[in-house]
C-alpha cells in the first residue's frame, strides 16, 4: 500500500510536471507568434520597398526622358551653328565672328573659334544641365528588373549626349566626318528615347517646361549677337 507521503509527492510531481509542459507550450505559442510577425513584418517591407524602388525610378525616368529631349535644342543650336559657319568659310570665304559680324574668312578654324566665342554661355549651360542628367542616370543605376533594358537604353543615351557636349565644346574632324557623327549621334538619341516610351511614356508638360528655360537662353544669346 503506498503511504500519504509517497501518494502526496506524486501528486507534486504530476502537478510540477504539468505546469512545465503548460509554461513550454505557451513558450513556444509565443515563439511561434514572434517568429510568424517578424515574417509578416519582412514581407510588408520588402514589398514596400519594391514599390518605392518603382516609383522613384520611373519619377527619375521621367525627369531623364524630359531633360534628355530639351537638352537637344541648344545643342543643336550650337552644331549647326558650328557647320554653317564651317561651310561658309570654306566655300564662301566669309563667316561670322564672335560678335555676329559677317567678315572675310578663309580658315574654317577661325570661323569656329569665332563661334565658341560666341556660344560660350549656352556651350556652359549644355554643360551644367548635362551634370544634373548625369546625376539622374546615378540615381538610377540599380534598376527594378522589370526597367532593366530601359536603363541601358538610358546609358547608351547618356554617351551620346555626352558626346555632342564634346563637339559643342571642341568641334573635330572634317566638315563632312562631324556633320555625319553629330546627325547620327542626334538620330540614335531619338530613336532611344522613343523605344523607351511604352514602358516609361513621355512627360510633355516637364518637357515643355525644360524646352522654354532653353529657349529663353536661345533668345539670350541671339539677342546678344544682334546687339
Amino acid at each position: 500500500m503506498v503511504s500519504r507521503e509517497a501518494y502526496g509527492e506524486g501528486l507534486r510531481f504530476i502537478s510540477l510536471t504539468f505546469k512545465i509542459i503548460t509554461m513550454t507550450i505557451k513558450l513556444e505559442k509565443k515563439h511561434l507568434i514572434i517568429g510568424v510577425s517578424v515574417v509578416v513584418l519582412c514581407v510588408v517591407m520588402c514589398v514596400g520597398w519594391h514599390f518605392y524602388s518603382v516609383n522613384k525610378f520611373e519619377k527619375n525616368a521621367t525627369e531623364f526622358k524630359a531633360r534628355t529631349s530639351s537638352l537637344l535644342l541648344p545643342m543643336s543650336f550650337v552644331l549647326d551653328d558650328y557647320q554653317k559657319n564651317w561651310r561658309s568659310a570654306i566655300f564662301d570665304k566669309e563667316a561670322y565672328d564672335e560678335t555676329g559680324f559677317s567678315r572675310y574668312c578663309s580658315d574654317f578654324n577661325t570661323a569656329i573659334s569665332w563661334r565658341k566665342e560666341a556660344m560660350k554661355h549656352l556651350t556652359n549651360l549644355i554643360g551644367t544641365y548635362l551634370y544634373d542628367i548625369e546625376d539622374l542616370l546615378k540615381e538610377m543605376d540599380n534598376p527594378p528588373s522589370k526597367y532593366e533594358k530601359v536603363y541601358d537604353k538610358f546609358v547608351t543615351i547618356y554617351n551620346n549626349l555626352y558626346k555632342l557636349k564634346k563637339q559643342c565644346q571642341s568641334p573635330e574632324g572634317s566638315l563632312q566626318t562631324f556633320s555625319q557623327n553629330i546627325n547620327d549621334l542626334v538620330s540614335d538619341i531619338g530613336t532611344d528615347l522613343n523605344e523607351t516610351d511604352l514602358t516609361i511614356p513621355k512627360d510633355i508638360e516637364l518637357m515643355t517646361k525644360y524646352t522654354d528655360e532653353f529657349t529663353k537662353s536661345l533668345e539670350v544669346v541671339t539677342k546678344a549677337l544682334k546687339d
